[in-house]
């Protein structure tokens, strides 16, 4: 079913460094360094434990809530399947990751599934009845059915 009531749209701005005739190169992709979150005794007094402190200085898709489980269903992801198959495919290298993630998928769903995978913050626009965003280690793959 392909109808406007079945599709979430996602709104962002989204930004690649261009590489020459399909060149693989994952130099152009940005790893945030990581910075320890400190808490202040304001915070720990009004009982903000650091299990739930998000780290502000890491990438937007990269920011984790410790005890989050992988496999919870939530507004990135409506699909259990591709979550599992993208956890199953993402490596250390994001353009291995990419590649891996569209075989299974194309294969598992049909049709043409994009992927968009990377170490470093991005932001993105879709509209799609098939999605997921999973994050593995430093790498964040984003997976969406296209529409039409």
């Amino acid at each position: 079913m392909n109808t406007m009531d079945d599709m979430k749209i996602f709104r962002s701005s989204f930004s690649i460094k261009s590489v020459s005739d399909y060149e693989e190169d994952d130099s152009d992709l940005i790893i945030a360094p990581r910075q320890n979150v400190i808490i202040s005794r304001t915070a720990r007094s009004q009982g903000i434990s650091t299990e739930n402190v998000i780290d502000k200085n890491q990438p937007k898709l990269s920011r984790i809530i410790k005890g989050h489980s992988e496999t919870k269903m939530d507004a990135k992801c409506n699909s259990q399947e591709l979550r599992e198959l993208m956890f199953e495919s993402i490596s250390d290298n994001s353009s291995i990751s990419k590649r891996a993630i569209n075989d299974r998928a194309q294969a598992k769903f049909g049709g043409t599934i994009d992927v968009i995978c990377s170490k470093g913050h991005f932001s993105y626009v879709y509209s799609s009845n098939l999605y997921c965003e999973a994050t593995k280690g430093d790498v964040t793959c984003i997976a969406f059915r296209q529409i039409g």
